[in-house]
């Protein structure tokens, strides 16, 4: 395997008056590529699904299918039928399902035989290495009070999400769930669901199961994110006095007390984490999000 990157730093400290600022920023980017691997076939996917190495790969490929969007009426997707013959990939095609591209000249839309050399339809739809990591710093302080804050992103991340975390409706009644996301699905004019029609919906028409909306595809692959990651106080200071006498010198009230505040949320769906230790891979699922504070006092006698 070759790994290729670089990694830009800058950092600045000034003053404004008796305002002491900084600021930093970081940017960074690696690609990594497969030189030598035991997969002569150069198959995609083994029994299971999970994704082969092979000979010239760039590591975090997603293949998939180009998709034209979702059909608006029955018409539509019958006309689309036409030259994009489906079946292989599903079945009972109709308003709300997705139209798939047929791009090697067949008629059929297909996976080949799932090889690097021999994918049928399929094309590489993208990339789920996160490329041109950033942090941003910035800091100011000022007769003893200080804020720190830190941001950190992605700014290129393609991800191919599943299971009902993200679908809604899948896996069977058991397993579905239903956010308010996901009710941004295809519901045609003549619905009669209480929410209305819905034709330019993000979802296509919801089903309990698989009937061939959720193949790879163009139509669902993204993930860009940037966070403010952190934020750090310190500095809410307080003079004791004994009577008229002070009992603490001025050149330590600076370290009376030290107030410290750290928020920090990790949002696994997103840009930089995907899945966890504890959550499959992908799935949409994600650990609590989390919110710390943490707060902490410290005397120094005089």
């Amino acid at each position: 395997m070759k790994n290729k990157g670089w990694e830009l730093q800058a950092n600045w400290r000034d003053n404004i008056g008796k305002v002491n600022y900084n600021i930093g920023f970081n940017l960074s980017d690696n690609r990594a590529k497969v030189i030598s691997y035991p997969n002569a076939s150069k198959a995609l996917w083994d029994s299971n699904g999970n994704t082969l190495y092979y000979n010239g790969m760039t590591i975090g490929e997603i293949w998939g299918y180009e998709t034209e969007g979702i059909a608006q009426t029955d018409a539509q997707m019958t006309e689309w039928l036409a030259s994009n013959d489906q079946s292989k990939i599903g079945s009972v095609w109709g308003a709300g399902d997705i139209m798939y591209r047929a791009l090697n000249g067949d008629g059929i839309v297909d996976k080949g035989n799932s090889t690097a050399t021999d994918h049928g339809d399929l094309k590489k739809i993208g990339n789920s290495t996160p490329r041109l990591r950033f942090g941003l710093s910035l800091g100011a302080d000022w007769k003893g009070f200080d804020i720190q804050m830190f941001f950190q992103g992605v700014m290129k991340r393609d991800l191919w999400l599943s299971g009902p975390m993200f679908w809604g409706a899948d896996g069977g009644e058991w397993q579905s769930v239903g956010f308010d996301e996901h009710l941004d699905y295809f519901r045609p004019e003549n619905t009669t669901s209480i929410f209305g029609a819905n034709l330019n919906s993000y979802y296509p028409k919801a089903y309990l199961g698989d009937k061939g909306n959720k193949n790879k595809q163009t139509h669902f692959c993204k993930g860009n994110k940037a966070q403010l990651y952190s934020i750090c106080c310190h500095g809410i200071y307080i003079i004791l006095y004994l009577g008229e006498r002070k009992i603490l010198s001025k050149h330590v009230i600076h370290q009376v007390v030290d107030l410290y505040c750290e928020v920090k949320q990790d949002k696994e769906t997103e840009g930089d984490a995907v899945g966890s230790s504890i959550m499959k891979e992908n799935s949409g699922q994600r650990e609590i999000p989390q919110v710390i504070i943490d707060f902490q006092l410290s005397v120094i006698p005089p």
